[in-house]
């Protein structure tokens, strides 16, 4: 990061107190946050009740360190770059000066826009205004935090954003006195340790023995705090998003797979889901993302990832439903924005059309599939592979005049697409039609020039017309690139 980043915090006081032990560390029987509650006051601007609400998780929270994980989730509702949170926030701050949560809140909203305004492209491809407009934004929060610590020097929310800043800004001084001011006055503290813990990560200059010997320190406090196990499958999931970043996807989901065996986390699940989306395993990355929504009901992302895997499904209605909803969640998600705008074009619903007739050819239902099909290239006449879908079932169909005039289509379109002369070839045979053939099977192999089969396929289209030599020339050429076919066919020719 730059040197210009003025990221300094003066901890005014050293706190001795420390937090009630839970009589509960297994969490059962503990109320969930409400964060549809919470939304729901912020977004119409009820900030007294916000407030007593925050407040109230935060005096539960210091009575009970089991409540560390619903104090999280009800500030995360803040931590969205949607510009007209910044209104109320600065309304609900003007109404309660005197209370913590709304500087709290306040400052998740600007780390969320400092994450924003960078990106999350690797520093080398981050522009020099991203990183201006992040570091303003970091100082924003730096801001309130200040002044929410001021208010309640217990707020562990506070030196977790604090511990990201010191992240992003290579402070390392910045992120380990964070950590040590909460383990103060709350030595199970679980989540300033996660967060930590990512910052030893080898892509932010740390490494796996460093993250291995925290993890090891932290778990000395795990029989108060059984969260604290879960750290031990931070280094599984790091090691398996740079799998996932190289394209190693089998390799990716072993290492999601074993760290989702030592914790449940939404973002493994949905990382994982990411994997078998772009495998093609649209099934197993539906089940992964239902696993992460179910974990975390109110990440928009979780949704936006689902609703792809059912516009793959050609379930174009259920997708937009789902974007819809994501939308409301958070708007200022340019994602989202461009999925749902896509999902409205006649793009999208021609592709659904057009997968629907592609899953009803496979299986063989071919007058339901030329319908879809219909239906595609009405909304997209330029779709060469819906033409030549609907090719196929008019040959199935015994249409070949129908057939071939889509063939035609394709190749009008993309001229090198040369299964579509495979197919006129194979109907002009079939028809007798042997000089069409010829035609076509030529442009294939000009096209294709290794392919033995074709050479196959016009040598027959030679035999028929009694060109012997011109049928043994590509009966040879054929068996030579192992058509075993062929080469029967040549000893034929030759004792002729």
């Amino acid at each position: 990061m730059r040197s210009s980043v003025l990221f300094v915090f003066f901890f005014t006081a050293i706190f001795q107190l420390s937090f009630s032990q839970t009589n509960d560390p297994s969490g059962q029987n503990r109320r969930k946050v409400d964060q549809g509650t919470i939304l729901f006051l912020f977004q119409n601007r009820i900030y007294k009740s916000l407030s007593e609400k925050l407040e109230e998780m935060q005096r539960a929270y210091e009575h009970d360190i089991m409540e560390e994980a619903n104090l999280y989730k009800a500030y995360s509702i803040f931590n969205h770059a949607i510009p007209q949170y910044e209104t109320y926030l600065n309304e609900w701050i003007a109404a309660y000066p005197a209370i913590c949560a709304p500087y709290v809140a306040r400052a998740e909203y600007y780390s969320a826009c400092a994450h924003a305004s960078r990106g999350g492209a690797w520093a080398s491809e981050t522009s020099e205004k991203q990183f201006a407009g992040m570091r303003r934004y970091f100082s924003l929060a730096m801001q309130d935090i200040e002044n929410a610590l001021k208010l309640n020097p217990k707020m562990e929310v506070c030196y977790d954003i604090l511990i990201e800043v010191g992240q992003f800004a290579s402070n390392d001084a910045l992120k380990l006195n964070s950590l040590k001011e909460v383990l103060k006055f709350n030595p199970y503290a679980y989540q300033v340790r996660a967060t930590y813990l990512y910052s030893l990560t080898p892509r932010w200059g740390g490494s796996y023995n460093q993250m291995q010997e925290f993890i090891d320190d932290a778990e000395k406090y795990a029989s108060v705090n059984p969260r604290l196990t879960a750290l031990k499958a931070v280094i599984s999931a790091d090691k398996a998003s740079i799998m996932a970043h190289d394209s190693r996807f089998d390799e990716a989901i072993q290492l999601y797979t074993e760290a989702l065996r030592i914790a449940e986390k939404p973002w493994y699940y949905s990382e994982q889901g990411d994997c078998y989306f772009k495998m093609n395993e649209y099934r197993k990355a539906m089940s992964d993302y239902d696993h992460a929504i179910a974990l975390d009901p109110m990440d928009a992302d979780y949704l936006r990832r689902k609703a792809s895997v059912l516009y793959k499904l050609n379930r174009l209605s259920d997708a937009q439903e789902l974007i819809e909803q994501a939308e409301k969640l958070d708007a200022s998600d340019k994602w989202i924005r461009q999925q749902k705008e896509f999902y409205e074009s006649d793009g999208a619903k021609a592709k659904v059309h057009a997968g629907r007739g592609y899953d009803y050819l496979q299986k063989g239902q071919y007058e339901a599939a030329v319908q879809e099909l219909n239906e595609a290239l009405n909304l997209n006449g330029e779709d060469y592979i819906s033409y030549y879908n609907r090719g196929i079932c008019f040959y199935y169909l015994q249409n070949p005049d129908k057939s071939i005039a889509d063939m035609r289509q394709v190749i009008a379109r993309k001229r090198e697409y040369i299964n579509a002369y495979r197919l006129i070839g194979k109907i002009e045979h079939e028809r007798g039609n042997y000089d069409n053939a010829l035609e076509a099977m030529s442009t294939f192999l000009k096209l294709d020039p290794q392919n033995g089969e074709m050479y196959y396929n016009r040598a027959l289209t030679y035999w028929k017309k009694g060109m012997k030599r011109e049928a043994a020339d590509d009966a040879q050429r054929s068996c030579s690139l192992g058509f075993q076919h062929a080469c029967q066919m040549y000893e034929e020719i030759k004792k002729e």
